[in-house]
């Protein structure tokens, strides 16, 4: 018995004397002015304009200013904003092109002055090509986890994206964003008692994303190492991505390829409930017109827009782990914190119509 006790005592004091009690001193800084704004040309500017809060506080309670005094400045013509308290942000009327200088300041009485400039930066135009293969299910087995089913995919659409030739003089910054999926109803269909959803389907396709991408979204100039890992590694997505680069990552031939998966759709797979139909159902053959899209965005960033994108991604991809290397997100507000950006857009969408 007496053992015991001395065994927890030695426990109890190690523990204790690894402990020290330190008193917080409250808040280490200020709260700051927080402008957001990033602005497609072609468009008005609007901007939010908030205040930093205390990291154990909640984020957002409280923290949006409806009562600061904004001003808009474009190529040196200052405009007062007015607030919009239906989306929350200051507005000005006026739409910004490429090339011009926007300025957007803020003064709040609690909060001081803040203020950031950027350059709105001209658009570039892709050259895009197809063609329609057919379709032959890979051995990589990221496809089979993917979930695609390989019996309702019959060719392939294979899309080449091709970007302007770099200037070696010139740097500028992308952000090239994807989408394919595929629309179709059900009104040819004989569901009896089954219930859809809506008649109107939009699904997601499956699709390649080849060792290029990594490429353009390699952290340095070094690409050799990218190479050797990912010339033969293609995987597969779903949904939208998004890959953030400058043109001094773009390659010789200028352009990626994504294989898009052509799916026919499944009248079981997207029923809503279950019923004693359900089993009667899954053996039919969906037949009808289905449109396959292909939404494709080129942004052409400013250099603040580009570095603001990469630190967020950064940000999305980190695993939040105690230990983990924190992430800044870039501003470039003085005096405050935010970012104040400009980017011109390139869309389009690509569409192909089937009848199964």
């Amino acid at each position: 018995m007496k053992k015991r006790i001395y065994i927890l005592a030695a426990v109890f004091a190690i523990l204790t004397s690894c402990t020290e009690t330190i008193d917080y001193k409250g808040h280490d800084t200020e709260p700051m002015l927080v402008i957001n704004s990033i602005t497609n040309a072609g468009d008005t500017v609007k901007v939010r304009v908030s205040h930093s809060t205390f990291f154990l506080d909640s984020r957002n309670e409280g923290s949006f200013l409806t009562d600061a005094d904004v001003t808009i400045s474009i190529d040196g013509d200052s405009h007062q904003a007015m607030f919009d308290p239906a989306e929350n942000v200051y507005r000005d009327s006026r739409t910004i092109h490429s090339g011009d200088k926007l300025t957007i300041s803020a003064f709040h009485p609690s909060y001081g002055t803040a203020t950031a400039t950027d350059v709105v930066p001209d658009s570039i135009d892709l050259t895009i090509s197809e063609r329609r293969n057919v379709f032959i299910a890979p051995s990589d087995s990221s496809y089979w986890f993917s979930g695609s089913i390989s019996s309702l995919t019959d060719s392939v659409w294979s899309i080449t994206v091709r970007f302007p030739e770099s200037n070696p003089d010139s740097v500028r910054y992308y952000r090239l964003s994807i989408y394919p999926y595929m629309k179709w109803n059900f009104d040819s269909i004989e569901t009896d008692t089954l219930v859809y959803g809506d008649s109107n389907m939009k699904e997601n396709l499956y699709y390649s994303i080849p060792f290029q991408a990594y490429l353009l979204t390699g952290g340095d100039n070094s690409t050799d190492n990218l190479e050797d890992m990912f010339t033969d590694a293609v995987t597969y997505d779903s949904g939208i991505n998004e890959f953030v680069f400058s043109n001094e990552r773009i390659g010789d031939n200028n352009g990626i390829t994504f294989d898009v998966c052509l799916t026919r759709p499944h009248p079981a797979s997207w029923y809503y409930g279950y019923n004693e139909d359900y089993d009667a159902i899954y053996n039919k053959t969906f037949s009808g017109d289905v449109t396959y899209c292909f939404d494709i965005a080129l942004e052409s960033m400013s250099e603040t827009c580009y570095y603001y994108y990469r630190s967020a991604q950064e940000f999305d991809n980190s695993s939040w782990a105690i230990l983990d290397e924190p992430v800044t997100i870039i501003h470039n507000v003085k005096g405050g914190l935010g970012i104040v950006a400009a980017r011109s857009t390139f869309r389009t969408t690509l569409t192909m119509t089937r009848h199964y």
